[in-house]
């Protein structure tokens, strides 16, 4: 999968704009601090009243003087006091402003340019969830060239996945104006591995209503979810806890088999599955599998699919036809 390059430094908050924000609150509250001492040494008014006389200068609300400001000293203090005042305020509203703009500004204008590009896509795959499942499928679609483009609620991963050059829409997958921003209309795939089986049912009911030809592939959780899910149009089903406790129990009784199926998983052993598609342009077509050396290329034929059914292993003596897929090792 190529995806557009992102600039991490145009993502991020400008360190210094913070630091500058920091610096900036910390000397409006050493004002006070500095105005009530200022006072009480200059004019030996008591705490109190000093502070007060502090909070109406830097503020200048101006309800009448408590403290007298009869000396060339006192009066230097007030005017340096006011002017603290004001250009310290001014400096932490440019401040905030300015990350306001940044922050929020970035945001927005990221998420309108990665919109535009998920726009361009077709034929890609939705993952609808950004879990530990989730992240292992859009592994896999990377390691086999595929696009994809997930749906999470999560703004603060999503803005993760965009940092690393990903196609993200934050938002329930189960809504269809969602779905439509992940351009379910021209995708290939919806894989859903939300947390919840509800979510996964709904999400696929939606998808099969707005793309009537997409695959779907979903995870169930619990049992009973199974034919619902079929009901709502899955097109396969992962029960997550059936499969792993086959490869549990294979683990223990046949460790062998188990071994084997691990290098057949893609991109976790030293073999990997893939299919072919017989077209009519295809060389294979109107051949057998005796006739053709699939050892020469280090491969091995071990299953046929011909009008849904899938036979392993393939018989050896048919003549491959048009639409038939062979599962290659």
């Amino acid at each position: 999968m190529s995806l557009a390059p992102v600039d991490p430094a145009a993502d991020k908050v400008p360190l210094g704009a913070v630091r500058q924000l920091r610096l900036a609150l910390a000397l409006l509250v050493l004002l006070p601090v500095v105005g009530t001492i200022g006072y009480r040494r200059l004019t030996g008014a008591p705490w109190l009243d000093a502070l007060y006389h502090t909070i109406i200068t830097i503020s200048t609300v101006g309800y009448g003087e408590r403290v007298p400001i009869d000396t060339p000293a006192a009066k230097v203090f007030t005017i340096g006091l006011i002017l603290s005042a004001v250009l310290i305020t001014a400096w932490a509203a440019s401040t905030v402003a300015e990350l306001i703009v940044v922050e929020f500004g970035w945001q927005v204008l990221r998420r309108q340019r990665m919109q535009r590009r998920i726009d361009h896509l077709t034929g890609h795959t939705i993952i609808c969830g950004y879990g530990r499942m989730g992240r292992r499928v859009a592994e896999e679609l990377t390691g086999e060239d595929e696009p994809w483009v997930v749906i999470d609620r999560d703004a603060v991963l999503a803005e993760s996945i965009a940092s690393r050059g990903g196609y993200v829409v934050v938002g329930d997958a189960t809504n269809d104006d969602t779905l439509r921003r992940a351009g379910v209309e021209r995708a290939r795939a919806v894989i859903g591995v939300t947390r919840e089986d509800p979510e996964n049912i709904v999400l696929t009911l939606s998808a099969r209503a707005l793309n009537p030809g997409v695959r779907i592939a979903v995870r169930a959780n619990q049992a009973d979810s199974v034919a619902k899910l079929r009901r709502a149009g899955a097109d396969y089903i992962l029960q997550h806890h059936s499969s792993a406790a086959t490869h549990l129990v294979l683990a223990v009784t046949h460790p062998v088999v188990e071994a084997a199926l691990g290098l057949l998983l893609p991109r976790a052993g030293t073999l990997d599955l893939g299919q072919v598609v017989v077209t009519p342009q295809s060389h294979l077509l109107g051949r057998d599998l005796k006739s053709i050396d699939s050892g020469r290329w280090g491969a091995l034929i071990v299953a046929l699919s011909r009008d849904d059914q899938l036979t392993c292993p393939p018989p050896i003596d048919v003549p491959l036809a048009v639409g038939d897929v062979l599962v290659v090792a």
